[in-house]
């Protein structure tokens, strides 16, 4: 959002918007910033959203207010979830590498959430600052300077730059800068200008810091330490705004559990991972997950009981208009059988189909299968007069529905299952086959030598990150992390990449409270025919 004293046409050129009723001005946000216009950068969150949600939701089913300016931000709880890493759906630290980074952290106050929120950036980590921060706040490494003079500016953080304003800091106090001037360098490296600029800035910078009694190469390391995060790290007003949305997500979910996955899942999408993953955890939780129903859901999940009933919007074909045309039909006189449903929803044969697989129907006391045959069974269609065969005519025909056909059967229509896991229907082989469970491999020693098997939920391959794969793998039990290496990658490019369901043997990598498996070999593997499948959440 641009801010100008005078109307904005009359300083700069405006042009419509792709997006209605938007207007967009023809600079980018460094011209803007040259000519001295105000630039407000205003973030659509859908934490906020979340957080939002939640609340009303908390106020709705327990009639409390709550007021998240008024609730303590030094709960042990709260720290404690965070230290063990158990921050799906929990803003901004449920990626990988913040999942890795919490329990080397150990945050224990707020502060440490804004350094934790900071840190993993292309800034710090292209700086190689993360592990030396960690070593430092480990007491695993001493905390030093590269010249005494950077003391005041970096103490708080152990003698490593993280935030943008440390960098101007650094600038001003150990060159001579003016405020303008380094904030000129940050902008410049971090934009990556005209070489000639930021060779100008450099020698400045350099010829600054002699004169402060700073060699050359020392000189030269702070340079580079600037140059490496300059516009890639937080600023730390920046970081501590996040941090306070990474508390309140985190002690929502200690403190509201069942209030925040009806939130997170109503919030979706957003974060890394799928609303099954959402859903499967929640009941590890235990949290109940109740099935959409014709008669009790709405649109969006919402609380019944001690439960959360899934929204119509969540079957794949219905879509928002059909949801509330069903909804909206409910709401003049409750649906009676499935004819008077079909009859007064109009929706099409593919909907009333999935509606049926996925168990939409079965508050009719009619079955899934039942009810599928009802709806294909159909003897004449004029406009919306239908005739149906009774569900008794030939329901003695047809056989139960095995636990894994009910599982595919939502996955193909929700995408989830509010059913057991898929991979704890085929715990038995696995077992036979001495694959362990994330559970097992969580608890299993250093170096030992393990096989794992999961649904593929997560596939990362970070541009930092030189080539190494990180997949997340999820079975019944939980998550587990896969290391793969640059070479294995390439060797076994088809089942690391696109594989639905993965065997994995390795090695258990265990540190700090953090375990992985470093893989060997994989293998990709179908369960059920490959009738089974989840969409993974892939990262390039």
């Amino acid at each position: 959002m641009i801010v100008t004293k005078t109307p904005l046409a009359e300083i700069v050129p405006v042009e419509n918007a792709a997006m209605p009723n938007r207007t967009v001005i023809q600079w980018d946000k460094d011209d803007s910033a040259d000519m001295g216009l105000v630039k407000i950068d205003l973030l659509g969150l859908g934490m906020l959203t979340l957080i939002d949600l939640a609340l009303k939701l908390i106020l709705q089913h327990r009639g409390e207010t709550i007021d998240i300016s008024k609730i303590s931000y030094s709960d042990s709880k709260v720290y404690d979830l965070l230290c063990s890493a158990d921050t799906l759906g929990v803003f901004q630290v449920e990626s990988r590498a913040q999942m890795n980074t919490l329990p080397r952290m150990r945050p224990r106050c707020f502060y440490d959430l804004v350094v934790e929120v900071a840190i993993i950036r292309p800034g710090p980590i292209q700086g190689k600052m993360v592990h030396p921060y960690l070593r430092r706040r480990n007491g695993e490494e001493p905390v030093s300077y590269l010249h005494p003079s950077l003391e005041p500016a970096l103490k708080r953080t152990l003698g490593i730059p993280l935030f943008q304003e440390q960098g101007i800091r650094v600038a001003m106090t150990a060159a001579g800068f003016s405020p303008a001037q380094a904030d000129s360098l940050r902008r410049s490296i971090g934009h990556r200008q005209s070489k000639e600029r930021i060779a100008a800035l450099k020698e400045s910078l350099i010829v600054g810091m002699g004169r402060n009694g700073i060699d050359a190469s020392t000189a030269e390391q702070i340079y580079n330490q600037l140059a490496a995060f300059a516009d890639f790290g937080f600023a730390e007003s920046h970081a501590a705004s996040f941090a306070l949305l990474v508390y309140v997500s985190a002690w929502l979910k200690v403190y509201y559990p069942l209030e925040f996955y009806c939130a997170l899942l109503n919030a979706q999408p957003m974060g890394f991972y799928t609303t099954a993953s959402i859903v499967y955890e929640a009941m590890r939780k235990g949290v109940e997950i109740k099935n959409v129903c014709i008669v009790n859901s709405d649109k969006d999940c919402t609380i019944e009981g001690n439960a959360i009933r899934l929204g119509l919007s969540h079957v794949l074909s219905l879509g928002s208009v059909a949801a509330e045309r069903v909804l909206a039909e409910r709401l003049n006189s409750p649906f009676s059988t499935l004819k008077d449903f079909i009859l007064r929803t109009a929706l099409s044969k593919h909907q009333f189909e999935q509606l049926a697989q996925v168990g939409a129907f079965d508050c009719f006391g009619v079955s899934r299968r039942e009810a599928l045959w009802q709806v294909l069974s159909l003897v004449r269609q004029s406009g919306y007069e239908l005739e149906l065969v009774s569900a008794s005519a030939g329901s003695e025909l047809l056989p139960s529905m095995r636990p894994i056909d009910i599982v595919q059967s939502d996955i193909f229509g929700l995408s989830l299952s509010t059913g057991p896991h898929p991979m704890a229907l085929v715990r038995d082989v696995l077992r036979k086959e001495h694959v362990m469970s994330s559970q097992d491999l969580r608890d299993a020693p250093d170096r030992r030598s393990v096989c794992a098997c999961g649904m593929v939920v997560i596939r990362q391959r970070p541009l930092t990150a030189k080539g190494f794969v990180f997949i997340t793998l999820e079975d019944e039990t939980g998550f587990a992390n896969i290391v793969v290496k640059p070479d294995l990658a390439k060797r076994f490019r088809r089942d690391v990449i696109y594989s639905n369901v993965l065997y994995v043997w390795g090695k258990i990598e265990r540190k700090d409270g953090v375990v992985n498996v470093v893989g060997e070999r994989f293998r990709s593997v179908a369960i059920d025919g490959d009738s089974i499948k989840l969409k993974s959440r892939d990262f390039h």
